[in-house]
């Protein structure tokens, strides 16, 4: 991933995420309700600070995508 992230031109912000997390019990294929972390990086990474949950990642994404940054 360091490869990738070095690689990305220097207006661009990369999140990643998924939308469900079972690492704490692999036994299980169903989600849990253990928070899943969401990785942003780039120059808009502080915009996704306060997202909590997936739901506050599209807002966020419309935002800067309507703002022009």
């Amino acid at each position: 991933m360091q490869s990738a992230i070095a690689q990305l031109p220097q207006h661009v912000t990369l999140l990643v995420t998924s939308d469900h997390g079972n690492v704490e019990d692999l036994s299980t294929k169903r989600h849990t309700l253990n928070r899943v972390p969401l990785l942003a990086i780039g120059p808009h990474a502080a915009e996704f600070a306060s997202v909590k949950d997936l739901s506050g990642i599209t807002p966020q994404l419309i935002s800067l995508m309507s703002s022009g940054r």
